[in-house]
Formats: C-alpha cells, structure tokens, sequence
C-alpha cells in the first residue's frame, strides 16, 4: 500500500486527539500543531490566516531559497491566539505541471535547508511547545542526514549525525540506527525495519 502523505497523518492525529466543534472544523492547540508540525510543514496553499498575524509572526524568510513555508508555520502557530482544522477540503487548485524547486535539491540538502529554517524559526518563537517542536524537528533532521550518510557509505559521519540527533531529542529511530551502527561495527547486523 502507499505510504499516506504528510497531510494525511496530520489530520488523522488532529482528528484523534481533537474533539470535533461541529461541521468537521477542529480546534487544535499548539501541542497538537507542533505534533503535526514535527516532521512537515503547512505549506501556503493549505492555509488560511489573518493578515495581521503575517504581520506579527513576520512573513516569509526571503534569504532562503527552500523550506520558507516550514519556517513561517513555526512562526505562525507560535504567535496565533487559535487554530482551526479542517479536515475536508474547501478549496481546489491546479498544480503546476513543472517540477518543484524542491525536488532540484538532493535528499542531504532538503534536510539541510530544512534544519536552518527551524533554527530560523527558533530564534524568534516565544512558547516552549512550539521550540521543543523546533528542537524535535532539528534533531530529526539530524537522523535523516544520519541515513544519508550511511547510506553513501560514511559510517563515521552518520555516527556522529545520530549521536548528535538523540542528544539534541532522543527518538526510537535514531536509538535504533545507533544500535544498527554498533553492531555493524562488531560485525553483527541488524535487519532495517524501514
């Protein structure tokens, strides 16, 4: 079966941990967008907000060229007074046939991109969920760069990557690939459960 999009699982968590308000609107508080927002982003297209909160949260990061809508969600859950959820949809649009800037960049880059944006956003979000959710989302960028590396052969970088994710925010999947790593490294293996 196909793995289910990001949104997907966005709105199967809202809708599990939220009580509905009526006519399929969820209100979500910003433990549950963070949970939401630990691993994606609320790309523009799927948004609605007040101009105003723009404004206050501080629009779009323009200095870089990728991951700006996962800097801006950070941004905007963090300084929003509540949040709504919809988990059907209101709206269509049509997406461009050309490829995406995003899918011009390798796998280690996306990763990359994506730490410095919620770095970004950490410097200015006031609520602590919102920055353990930057911290989770740091460190699981960590463990993707981790996979990467080990699997371009570098055992030595995806070490230090992994260390370096379970000490910034302790997760299974990392504590897991440092396991597969030690016993690679006593000549045990370990089978994926990717």
């Amino acid at each position: 079966s196909a793995r289910p999009t990001f949104y997907n699982r966005a709105r199967r968590h809202i809708m599990r941990v939220q009580a509905a308000q009526g006519d399929d609107v969820y209100v979500v508080d910003k433990r549950g967008m963070g949970a939401v927002l630990s691993h994606g982003a609320l790309h523009s297209d799927t948004i609605v907000i007040e101009k105003k909160l723009a404004e206050v949260a501080g629009c779009y990061w323009e200095q870089t060229r990728h991951s700006e809508d996962l800097d801006f969600s950070f941004r905007v859950v963090d300084k929003a007074r509540g949040i709504l959820f919809r988990s059907t949809p209101t709206a269509q649009h049509e997406v461009s046939p050309h490829g995406s800037l995003v899918q011009s960049f390798s796998p280690s880059e996306n990763a990359l991109f994506s730490y410095l944006a919620l770095l970004h956003a950490e410097l200015s979000l006031e609520t602590a969920t919102m920055r353990r959710t930057a911290k989770k989302g740091r460190a699981w960028r960590l463990y993707e760069l981790s996979r990467i590396a080990l699997r371009n052969g570098n055992r030595r970088v995806s070490w230090g990557l992994c260390v370096r994710s379970l000490m910034q925010y302790p997760s299974g999947a990392a504590l897991m690939l440092l396991l597969k790593l030690l016993l690679r490294r006593s000549g045990t293996t370990l089978r994926n459960q990717d």
